[in-house]
């Protein structure tokens, strides 16, 4: 996904992986509004989502220990943000210290590296007021077991990733460094910041950003910015469209199979279109998980947050590049 591709027409492959993401999201979403439960439902497609994203597609006793094994570290991030809540310096020193590990994998590293994102993330997401209960986390662990269930039913033969391996190239030193991973948790640190003093309705935003655009490569980084920007503005702007002319619980849902049926392609395929895609489900999977009220209101936020957070991404590549230039140990 990260290199410049021609026009790849969706293969069988993309098709089966299509109808993973179909039931792992769209059977929890309506099964919660069905039984009343839409926040629960929410939750157990988000670990779904998860489970399939981070799946290393190996044999299945690893894939079981990577996924659950990933689930319950997401988890127990996000118990840990809920307990730092309200301690300021507490909160700060899990944060920096949680961005600079999940900064640490190189981007070959792939399951370890997306891991690191998403615990980052559930810490920081927990420490700034998203909803973490134990039922959620219960839900959310559950929807990866389900996910979990369907691909190894589905037979996947190609691993994408080795976690074992990559925990030993980590251990002995194949890492991002230490610019990189002292830059990571300061940028986001800032940008968290910037977004309390600015008054965002949902400061935590701007760190997923920053945790999900920031790359050690400059020039894909700097590409990467324009595609997220263009991508999450499409995605915000499919969600309002779906959320403002066609409101109802089921064309909601419905949207959401589509998207989840669009997303193994896209993530395929193209950066900017799966950033559209991933930030337009996500947005209605938050929506469902806050009906009956639902969530238009802060979809606005949305892409004011990921603006700052790339913002803040410029500006700290500015400084990497600058630094690798006088100090050539750092290059």
């Amino acid at each position: 996904m990260d290199a410049k591709r021609p026009f790849s027409p969706p293969t069988r492959a993309d098709a089966r992986r299509a109808g993973l993401f179909v039931l792992a999201l769209g059977v929890p979403s309506a099964g919660g509004v069905a039984c009343g439960e839409p926040l629960l439902g929410a939750f157990v497609a988000l670990g779904g989502l998860f489970a399939l994203t981070i799946d290393p597609r190996a044999r299945a006793a690893s894939r079981t220990v990577a996924v659950l094994g990933g689930a319950l570290l997401v988890v127990g991030c996000a118990a840990l943000g809920l307990l730092f809540a309200g301690h300021r310096w507490a909160a700060l020193s899990a944060l920096l210290l949680a961005s600079f590990l999940a900064g640490q994998p190189r981007p070959e590293h792939a399951y370890l590296s997306l891991l690191g994102k998403y615990a980052a993330s559930a810490l920081v997401l927990a420490e700034l007021g998203f909803p973490a209960t134990a039922a959620l986390g219960v839900a959310y662990l559950a929807g990866a077991l389900f996910a979990l269930v369907l691909a190894l039913a589905a037979g996947f033969e190609q691993a994408t990733a080795s976690p074992l391996r990559e925990i030993g190239a980590v251990l002995g030193g194949d890492t991002n460094g230490p610019l990189y991973g002292m830059t990571l948790p300061l940028t986001i640190l800032l940008g968290t910041l910037s977004a309390q003093v600015l008054h965002f309705v949902e400061p935590g935003w701007v760190a997923l950003t920053i945790l999900f655009v920031m790359h050690v490569d400059d020039a894909l980084a700097w590409r990467r910015i324009r595609e997220r920007v263009i991508g999450t503005l499409a995605g915000v702007v499919l969600a309002w469209l779906q959320l403002v002319f066609l409101p109802g619980v089921w064309p909601l849902l419905a949207s959401i199979v589509l998207l989840s049926a669009a997303y193994p392609y896209a993530l395929r395929v193209d950066y900017l279109a799966f950033s559209a895609v991933v930030t337009a489900l996500v947005l209605l999977l938050i929506d469902v998980a806050r009906l009956p009220g639902g969530d238009l209101g802060l979809v606005g936020w949305r892409l004011w947050a990921t603006l700052l957070g790339c913002g803040w991404v410029a500006a700290a590549l500015v400084l990497m590049h600058a630094l690798r230039r006088f100090i050539p140990r750092w290059r």
